[in-house]
């Protein structure tokens, strides 16, 4: 590849760079030598390969996309998950404690 310097510098293609973001310029022996001066942060590299579905519109239409039996199975999974890491020792909360009349009861 091929590029040309302008009055700004060189311009490199992202692509080349491996999601870095920071480099250290060198000239040794007639040669400009990149090198990075830390590891690549991952997320630069989000939706750089994203997953392959039929859905065209999962961003624009998340809210439809699982039946309500899908998400029950998952919000299972996902509680009994957290359990599992955070052990029984958890005390569990009321839905009082947690809804407006609750948490307000006491405050005109």
């Amino acid at each position: 590849m091929k590029v040309r310097v302008t009055e700004q510098g060189l311009l490199i293609p992202t692509e080349l760079l491996d999601g870095f973001q920071e480099f250290e310029v060198q000239k040794e022996n007639h040669q400009i030598v990149l090198t990075p001066t830390e590891e690549a942060d991952p997320i630069w590299q989000l939706g750089s390969n994203p997953i392959s579905l039929r859905i065209t519109d999962a961003s624009e239409n998340h809210d439809g996309l699982l039946l309500q039996d899908e998400f029950e199975a998952i919000a299972d999974q996902l509680a009994d998950e957290f359990a599992m890491y955070a052990g029984a020792s958890l005390s569990v909360v009321s839905d009082d404690a947690i809804s407006r009349a609750g948490i307000y009861e006491d405050h005109p």
